[in-house]
Order: structure tokens, then sequence, then C-alpha cells
């Protein structure tokens, strides 16, 4: 009885996983189709794709005073910039950090499901969890960025680490 619901677990942990990626995979379709290459970002992505395009290709830039600094604001340096810049061929920077972005959506959901796995056991819960940690809470002291809100941002990879921390801790 034992291994049959370990390996129901198990098969639900695969579907909600695959189900997560499915997610993420169409999320991405529906953002490049609305933002072709990169135009009409609201968020502080935008300014990360102009540095790393900047920096990508100065030509483009040379008219621009400004634009030799780009490279130089020491938030830019980071992983999503770092893993963008390894799409081999990518179209520019802007959808090379929406891809890298769905990809930091679908870790979050990843390790809250496994946090949630590790606290409670059960799978329901656990992507419940998941499901909640990635909206966008608003309070007085700033925001949680939760993975559900507009553009993937640096930040992602950040809250992405938070329930692995948790559970060392």
């Amino acid at each position: 009885m034992k291994d049959t619901a370990s390996e129901t677990y198990r098969s639900t942990d695969l579907v909600l996983v695959l189900l997560a990626g499915l997610f993420c995979w169409c999320a991405l379709q529906g953002t490049l189709d609305l933002n072709p290459r990169g135009i009409g970002m609201d968020s502080d992505l935008q300014n990360y794709a102009q540095i790393l395009e900047a920096a990508e290709c100065p030509a483009a830039f040379a008219l621009d005073p400004v634009a030799p600094f780009f490279p130089q604001d020491p938030g830019v340096p980071n992983l999503l910039t770092a893993l963008a810049g390894l799409f081999p061929g990518g179209d520019n920077a802007a959808t090379d950090m929406l891809r890298v972005g769905a990809l930091g959506v679908f870790l979050h959901f990843l390790a809250y499901y496994v946090l949630g796995r590790c606290l409670f056991r059960s799978p329901s819960l656990a992507a419940l969890l998941s499901i909640l940690m990635g909206i966008a809470v608003h309070w007085s002291f700033g925001t949680f960025w939760g993975s559900m809100r507009s553009d993937p941002v640096p930040r992602i990879f950040y809250a992405d680490l938070w329930p692995f921390l948790l559970l060392l801790a």
C-alpha cells in the first residue's frame, strides 16, 4: 500500500512539474507575441535589455552619450543578464531576457513546490503553495515580487533561491 501511494505522489509530482513547465512555455510564447523583439516591455527588464544590447552592440549606440556608462551600472552584472548572453544567435537582448525570465518563473514554481513537498508532504498543498507564492503581494514595506507580475526581473532568481535557504535553515 505504501509503495503505491509513493508512486502516485511521484507521478503527481511529475505531472505538476510538467504543467508548470507548460504554463511557463505558453506564457513565454504569449509574451513574445505581445512584445515582438522586446518592444512594449513595461518593466525594469527593458532597462536591463537596453544595457545588455549596448554592451553587445556598441556601434548601434555610438551617438548616445550616455550608453557607454550603461555597462558600468553595478546592478547590470546579474544572473539574468549573464544567462541571456548565453543564447546563441538570439533575436536580441530583450527576447533573450524574456526567455531567461520564463526559466526563472519555472524555477520559482519548482522551488516553492519542493518546499511545499518538504513541509506538507502533500502534492496538492505543495502546488497551492507554489501557485500562491507566484502572486505579487504589495505591502507597506514594498513588494514581494512573486513571479506573476509583469516581466520577470533579475531578482526572480533570488526569490527562486529563498525556498532552498528556508529548507537549509
